[in-house]
Order: C-alpha cells, then structure tokens, then sequence
C-alpha cells in the first residue's frame, strides 16, 4: 500500500528542464560572473601589452580573445558540465586514493 502511494507522488520532469534562468544555451548567472571577473584580468594585460610593448594588435586581440574563451571554458553542455568541471573532476580522481585489490600467488622459493 505504501509503495502505491510514493508511485502516486512522483512528478515527472522532463529531459531538459533547467531550474535557473540561462542567457542562452548552458550560459547562466554563475557563468557570466566567472566572464566578468575575467574582464579586470583582461583589461589589465591588454594595457600591459600596449603601454610596455607598443603592440596594437596584441592587446586589442587579448581584449577579443580573453573574455570568448572564458565562455567556452565555463558554459555548460547537456550534462550540466563545463571544461572547468571536466578538468577538475579529472584532477580529484588523479589525486583520489586508489584501491586495487589484487590476490596472487603466494610467494614461491
């Protein structure tokens, strides 16, 4: 009787629901902080380009390039994961203990 009550409770959500506001496809709130706290990192190397090296070019690609990337870096695909939480889910593994269980013979003299 109880099993027929928590099938009866049960909400089906479709694939895809997101439950936060999105600017576009996996780019939300969250993401676009990370973009604007690249922006002072940004417009500090930028100058440091034009002022000491008196490239154009170069500090006027940086202010291109710099801010893209860091949207690809952190948008998120359909598994509600960036390239950052790849790599970092990567590196904790790399550092987790591991366990092996391994049974061999016995040594043999």
């Amino acid at each position: 009787m109880e099993e027929n009550n928590k099938k009866e409770e049960m909400v089906y959500i479709p694939y895809g629901i997101k439950n936060r506001r999105e600017f576009f496809d996996g780019f939300g709130v969250s993401e676009l902080k990370y973009t604007l706290m690249s922006l002072p990192l940004t417009a500090a190397l930028a100058f440091f380009v034009r002022v000491v090296l008196g490239n154009v070019l170069i500090s006027s690609l940086l202010i291109i390039l710099i801010p893209a990337g860091t949207v690809m870096l952190v948008i998120k695909d359909k598994c509600n994961l960036s390239v950052v939480g790849y790599l970092m889910i990567m590196m904790r593994f790399s550092w987790a203990r591991k366990y092996y269980p391994y049974k061999g013979e016995k040594w043999v003299i």
